[in-house]
């Protein structure tokens, strides 16, 4: 004869139905030991693999992309020649600023002689009224003669005085002249877009033929990136409540997917102190039970690849590749611990402060369980560590989660299954 096979989900139907054992609410739980266990605590998020020194070449004038002398992934060096924008505009206006220039540098000569016109006009009235003046003093000349002296006199000076205004105003016109053309030769100089530093070609915005905009006041069209690929780091958000403890130095953990079954470490260099929201150009502000996230860099130790480097494959990363990151906040070792699910919390009702909870986990004593308080500390993906509130060996209830959180009290009755027997049915 065959033997029988019963279903896992029986026991768990005779372990409720067992109400001769004394009660009539049994409750069906698993249980685990306080034991003493390592536990590492891990901030866990994703992200996206970036240089850690990238560089924007923006367009510094407006213009079409005439030349392209670099592609997507080209080593280049600083000063290096990487496009050219069309400088016929350009070239037309600095033509226009050095006409201008030569213009305000003519006016200038032009009223340079007048000056020197009406500076011997002025010598000559000046001389002729201390003659005037001698003789109008012997009475050799009338009172109406003297005055007309005196006036023609400093007349004279007025007029030198203005062609003075005109020179020094001419002067102005031909600084600004200068300027112009300064600027306009600047401007042409731009059209040749050269490499500002040394690195990478990882991102091509534009391609030859293509227009871009730049002006003085405002951020220029991007044209393309310059990275240094020798380091790299991953960028991740993370939450606000867990933005506290993460410090700069921590280790970190980090797995690619484009290189699965491999983890690379890393070290966290940089936390923001702002959420990103607050830093995006089209910020707003947070509603009330809107978390907000803060961008934390972890630098990926060249170390933990080198053996990925080879001639042919130089920079095993690429911007934008997906990254998981496992930071490392704390760890403890030789410390109480229980599993995660086993700690619930309950509402202190001796608390003047409302929406005060305190955490307790059942303890087995028995057929029955014991509500007691715990204190707890940091935690990994299964346990936590206890600080207070039990003892090595003790036996505390680990499932059902609904049995955790609602229905067991202080008391109960329970049977204990193994876990398999609880969770598993029949397929």
């Amino acid at each position: 004869m065959k033997s029988l096979k019963i279903p896992p989900f029986l026991y768990l139907v005779a372990a409720l139905m067992c109400t001769a054992c004394g009660g009539k609410d049994l409750v069906a739980v698993s249980v685990d030991k306080v034991q003493k266990r390592s536990v590492t605590e891990v901030v866990a998020a994703n992200g996206k693999i970036r240089p850690v020194a990238e560089l924007k070449v923006q367009a510094d004038v407006s213009g079409e992309i005439v030349e392209l002398y670099v592609r997507e992934g080209d080593s280049v060096q600083k000063g290096q020649l990487l496009l050219e924008i069309n400088p016929d505009v350009l070239q037309s206006v600095k033509e226009g600023a050095e006409a201008s220039l030569q213009s305000a540098q003519a006016q200038l000569e032009a009223a340079r002689a007048r000056m020197a016109q009406a500076q011997a006009l002025r010598d000559r009235a000046e001389a002729d009224f201390q003659r005037n003046k001698k003789l109008w003093e012997k009475k050799a000349i009338s009172e109406a003669e003297f005055d007309a002296a005196k006036a023609q006199n400093e007349s004279a000076r007025a007029e030198f005085e203005a062609a003075g205004q005109a020179v020094r105003s001419a002067q102005f016109s031909v600084e600004q002249a200068r300027a112009n053309l300064e600027q306009a030769q600047r401007n042409l100089r731009r059209t040749r877009v050269l490499a500002p530093v040394s690195g990478i070609i990882s991102l091509l915005a534009r391609e030859k033929g293509e227009r871009v905009v730049g002006t003085v006041q405002m951020e220029g069209s991007e044209i393309l990136r310059i990275a240094d690929m020798r380091e790299m780091q991953v960028v991740v958000d993370i939450n606000e409540n867990d933005i506290v403890r993460i410090q700069l130095g921590d280790s970190a953990l980090i797995s690619v997917d484009a290189y699965p079954n491999r983890v690379f470490r890393g070290v966290v260099t940089h936390i923001a102190n702002s959420p990103r929201s607050a830093r995006s150009p089209q910020a707003v502000t947070l509603s009330s039970d809107e978390a907000a996230s803060f961008e934390v860099k972890v630098k990926i130790l060249r170390e933990s690849y080198a053996d990925l480097i080879t001639p042919v494959r130089r920079f095993p990363f690429r911007p934008g590749m997906s990254a998981r990151v496992e930071i490392l906040t704390a760890r403890v070792k030789d410390a109480l611990t229980v599993p995660i699910a086993s700690v619930t919390t309950r509402e202190d009702t001796a608390s003047d402060l409302p929406g005060r909870y305190l955490e307790f986990v059942f303890v087995r004593d028995g057929e029955r369980v014991r509500l007691r308080q715990v204190k707890t500390g940091i935690q990994d993906n299964r346990y936590i560590v206890v600080l207070e509130g039990l003892k090595e060996g003790e036996e505390v209830v680990d499932g059902p989660y609904g049995a955790i959180a609602r229905r067991l009290q202080d008391s109960s009755k329970v049977v204990v299954m193994s876990k398999d027997k609880l969770f598993t049915t029949e397929e």
